[in-house]
């Protein structure tokens, strides 16, 4: 019968418990063949893992800071269907992230870190409209304030390191925010008449929930020896869509511009 090597007992059983949750039994698991095929191939991997250690040229951590831009939308396609988009508004504000990057001979750039971007804005009153309640007519504007749309989390990255002249780079990357937490903080403000009489209403609210983001990344950095100097272009944030009955509404971050420092070790 053939035996598991004790010296590979500990990979084999943590292997062996992420097939059994696939579904297949020990015996297919173990046979002969098949185990053979599956240790050469966690050799390889592990050995391709080490000579990626040994071929890093670079590593650095990167402070970004800049700012964002994103959008806050409206719609409804019911009986509100007519003043679809008519309280839409831009966002901006800030954006931050620290992160660890390594670069190897080859190009290949990969690293992680935390990010943070958070916008607001506000659509000011719509045009007055009128409403009818129970007979009456009442003439209303509506107002939608976002306080604060944020994302925040960590994030893995991967791309590539183009050298363009001796000391300048551009690095574009693909930045996959791993379990974000997206937030939006707004209010639903209203201005109406009711017998000549001029009402003011406010009601704040608040959504939230986790998952994955994504972002495309475009810096060109300046390298010197021990520092490097940038300006990166991101592409992609986050969006949070909030659905009831026939309405929707939507935050997003859309971009954001930020300047970089790396330090080099």
């Amino acid at each position: 019968e053939f035996q598991i090597p004790k010296y590979e007992y500990v990979t084999f059983h943590i292997f062996y418990k992420l097939w059994r949750f696939g579904g297949l039994d020990e015996k297919y698991f173990t046979n002969n063949l098949f185990y053979g095929l599956f240790m050469k191939k966690l050799l390889f991997v592990l050995l391709s893992v080490f000579f990626c250690e040994s071929l890093f040229a670079d590593n650095s951590i990167i402070v970004e800071l800049g700012s964002a831009s994103g959008e806050t939308t409206w719609k409804d396609s019911g009986e509100f269907s007519s003043y679809s988009g008519k309280i839409d508004h831009d966002t901006s504000g800030g954006s931050f992230g620290v992160g660890y990057q390594k670069i190897l001979d080859t190009g290949l750039l990969f690293g992680g870190g935390y990010q943070q971007l958070s916008v607001s804005g506000d659509s000011g009153y719509s045009d007055t409209f009128n409403l009818i309640i129970s007979g009456t007519t009442v003439p209303i504007k509506v107002g939608l304030k976002t306080n604060q749309f944020i994302v925040s989390g960590l994030y893995g990255a991967i791309g590539y390191d183009i050298k363009t002249t001796d000391n300048l780079f551009f690095q574009p990357n693909i930045r996959i925010g791993l379990a974000n937490r997206v937030e939006a903080n707004y209010s639903l403000y209203t201005n109406f008449i009711v017998s000549g009489t001029q009402y003011y209403t406010s009601q704040d609210y608040e959504e939230s929930e986790s998952g994955m983001t994504l972002g495309i990344m475009l810096p060109i950095v300046y390298k010197l020896e021990s520092l490097n100097i940038g300006a990166q272009l991101r592409l992609g944030g986050a969006r949070l869509t909030l659905a009831s009955g026939t309405e929707e509404l939507e935050f997003g971050i859309n971009s954001a511009f930020q300047i970089t420092l790396g330090f080099n070790f």
